[in-house]
C-alpha cells in the first residue's frame, strides 16, 4: 500500500515500475503545452471570424474551465495534439467560408487540408474533419450546380484540400522512414509483435539491404494500416470506464484514472466533464444543426449569409465524429475522451448562434451579454466544484458522493 504523501515519488505504469532517472514531467509537458495552445487557438479562430475580443475571450474561458481537458491533457495523452490541429483546420475552413463564392479560397482550403492531415496522423479519425470543407464546397455548388465553371472550381478546390492532406500524411511517413532506420531487436516482446506486421520491403530497408524510395514509404503505410486494424480488432466491447457514444454529449461517463483512500480521506484523478460546458455544447450543436438544416441550402440561408456558411462546416465535422463514433461503438468500447472534438465544436457554435440571434432580434443584445456572463460564472463554479476530483485533492466520502 502506498501512502498518499508518497504518490508523487512512485512512478509506475500498470504493474511496471519506471526507471529511476525517468522524468514524467518531460513526457507530459508537450501535451500540456498543446492544451494551453488550444485555448489560445480558440481565441484566434473566433477573432478571425470577426468576433469582438471580449466574445472570443469568453469562449476561450469556457475551454479553460473544462475539467475533462485538464485531466487528459496533463496525462501525456494524444488528444491535445489532435484537437489543436483540428482547431487549425476549423480556423482555415471558417476563413474559406468568409470569402464566399467567387473569391479565391485555395490557400485557406490548402491550410485546412494540411491541418486535417496532421490531425489524422495523431489519430486516424482526423480524416473526418474533411466533412467540414466538403460541406462548404457543396453549399457553394448547390445554387449553381448547372454551371460548368462552378463544377470546375469546386473540383479544383476540393483537390487542393485533398492533396494538402495527402501531402502531410506522406511527409510524416517520409520523415519517419528516413529518421528511424535502426533494425529491430527481435528478441524483445514489443519487436516480436511489430514483426508480424512488417513487410519484407520494410525489413530489408531497416537492415540496410534496400535504399529509401517511395516503394518503401508505401510499404510502411500498408504495414501501419495493418497494425492499426489488428489493434482495433483486439479492443473489447466493454470496460468499467467505457461509455456509450450516444450518451457522451451529456458527459456520461467519467473515467477513474487513479483512486486512493486512507483514514476516511479519498482522492481521485478523474476525467470528469464540466456539465455546464457539455450541456451548452450539446444544445449548441442541436440548435446549429436545426438552423443549418432549415436554411443552409435554401435561398433563405443564402440571405442570412455568413453565419450559415460558417456554422455548416462546424456542424458537419461534429456530426461526422459523433455518427462515426456511434457506429464504432458497436465494435469496440468507447470512452468519454472520444467526444472531446465534437464537444469543443459544439462550444464553437455558441458565438455564431448568438450572433445570428442578435442580427435577427437586436433588442436581445443586452440580454445575450448578461446570459454570456452568467454562462461563464456557471462554468467557473462547476470547474471549482469538480476540481478536487481532477487534481487529486483530499475529500471525505460524503464530499465524493456529492460530486459523483
Amino acid at each position: 500500500t502506498v501512502g498518499l504523501d508518497d504518490l508523487a515519488r512512485v512512478m509506475t505504469v500498470g504493474e511496471a515500475k519506471l526507471p529511476a532517472d525517468y522524468r514524467i514531467w518531460s513526457v507530459r509537458l508537450a501535451s500540456a503545452l498543446f492544451g494551453v495552445a488550444i485555448i489560445l487557438t480558440v481565441y484566434a479562430v473566433l477573432l478571425s471570424a470577426k468576433f469582438k475580443p471580449v466574445a472570443a475571450a469568453a469562449v476561450a474561458t469556457l475551454v479553460a474551465f473544462e475539467t475533462a481537458f485538464i485531466d487528459q491533457f496533463r496525462a501525456a495523452q494524444l488528444d491535445a495534439f489532435q484537437i489543436e490541429f483540428a482547431l487549425v483546420c476549423v480556423g482555415f475552413t471558417i476563413a474559406a467560408a468568409r470569402r464566399g463564392v467567387g473569391r479565391p479560397r485555395v490557400l485557406p482550403l490548402a491550410g485546412a487540408g494540411a491541418a486535417a492531415g496532421a490531425a489524422m496522423m495523431v489519430k486516424l479519425d482526423g480524416a473526418l474533419l474533411a466533412a467540414g470543407p466538403a460541406t462548404l464546397l457543396l453549399m457553394s455548388l448547390a445554387p449553381r450546380w448547372k454551371s460548368t465553371r462552378s463544377w470546375t472550381v469546386t473540383i479544383f478546390e476540393g483537390s487542393v484540400f485533398t492533396l494538402a492532406l495527402i501531402g502531410v500524411v506522406a511527409s510524416v511517413y517520409c520523415v519517419q522512414t528516413l529518421w528511424c532506420r535502426q533494425p529491430l531487436d527481435f528478441g524483445s516482446p514489443a519487436a516480436a509483435v511489430d514483426a508480424r506486421f512488417m513487410s519484407t520491403t520494410y525489413q530489408h530497408y531497416l537492415d540496410g539491404r534496400r535504399p529509401w524510395s517511395p516503394v518503401v514509404v508505401g510499404a510502411v503505410m500498408r504495414d501501419s494500416a495493418a497494425f492499426m486494424l489488428n489493434d482495433q480488432a483486439g479492443i473489447g466491447l466493454s470496460d468499467p470506464n467505457g461509455s456509450s457514444p450516444w450518451l457522451q454529449p451529456f458527459g456520461v461517463k467519467p473515467i477513474n484514472y487513479r483512486w486512493d483512500s486512507q483514514h476516511g480521506i479519498t482522492r481521485y484523478v478523474q476525467l470528469i466533464a464540466n456539465p455546464v460546458n457539455w450541456m451548452l455544447s450539446a444544445a449548441g450543436l442541436v440548435t446549429a444543426l436545426l438552423l443549418v438544416a432549415a436554411g443552409g441550402l435554401t435561398r433563405r440561408g443564402e440571405q442570412r449569409g455568413e453565419v450559415i456558411r460558417q456554422l455548416a462546416p462546424i456542424v458537419a465535422m461534429a456530426m461526422a465524429f459523433y455518427l462515426a463514433h456511434g457506429v464504432l461503438g458497436a465494435h469496440r468500447v468507447m470512452y468519454l475522451y472520444h467526444h472531446f472534438l465534437p464537444e469543443l465544436l459544439g462550444v464553437l457554435c455558441l458565438p455564431f448562434l448568438a450572433r445570428d440571434l442578435a442580427q435577427r432580434a437586436p433588442r436581445w443584445r443586452g440580454r445575450l451579454e448578461v446570459a454570456s456572463w452568467g454562462v461563464i460564472v456557471a462554468s467557473a463554479a462547476a470547474f471549482l466544484w469538480f476540481a478536487p476530483l481532477v487534481y487529486h485533492r483530499p475529500l471525505t466520502h460524503q464530499s465524493c458522493e456529492l460530486r459523483n
